[in-house]
């Protein structure tokens, strides 16, 4: 959906609308929608709110990224860019998978008699993980912002320059 939705956007308002803006706007809904994860009981289906968030956030930001690649770098970069993107990407979730959850798991579960480790409730789990996810979307909305400044300066530095035509 985040992706059909972006990529409508970028094709119909490309004049009105640069990739580096629509990073910036994604990222604050994937960040609004991890807040609510850190106070779930001010909002009804706070984990709905959150997964369809970063679900739509992360299908459109490969979209968006794409397009920005694309623009930024041309043709001929395009595959070495955009697949170091990919694989810092993959490398991020494998280290998510392999020592934050597991991690998460041992210092906030309760263990039951059988041995089984388990949530049974909203509490600190939930604020730990979902301020860190919100602190690094908080990060990218810096870093997403400052990187659209700096491309729209050189643009209409750019756009400024004298062209000598010889006739």
């Amino acid at each position: 959906m985040g992706a059909t939705v972006c990529g409508t956007l970028l094709t119909l308002f490309r004049a009105k609308i640069r990739p580096t803006f629509m990073i910036v706007l994604l990222m604050i809904v994937g960040f609004l929608g991890q807040v609510t994860m850190i106070y779930p009981e001010y909002f009804d289906d706070a984990m709905k709110l959150a997964v369809a968030s970063a679900s739509f956030v992360e299908g459109a930001l490969m979209v968006t990224l794409a397009s920005f690649v694309h623009e930024e770098y041309g043709t001929e970069n395009f595959g070495l860019l955009f697949g170091t993107f990919l694989t810092f990407g993959a490398a991020g979730l494998f280290a998510n998978d392999e020592v934050f959850f597991p991690n998460l798991v041992d210092w906030y579960s309760e263990e039951n008699a059988v041995g089984v480790k388990y949530f049974k409730a909203y509490g600190k789990w939930n604020v730990f993980l979902f301020s860190c996810l919100s602190g690094l979307y908080f990060l990218s909305i810096l870093l997403a912002a400052i990187s659209h400044y700096s491309i729209k300066k050189r643009e209409e530095a750019e756009g400024q320059k004298l062209v000598m035509v010889k006739f």
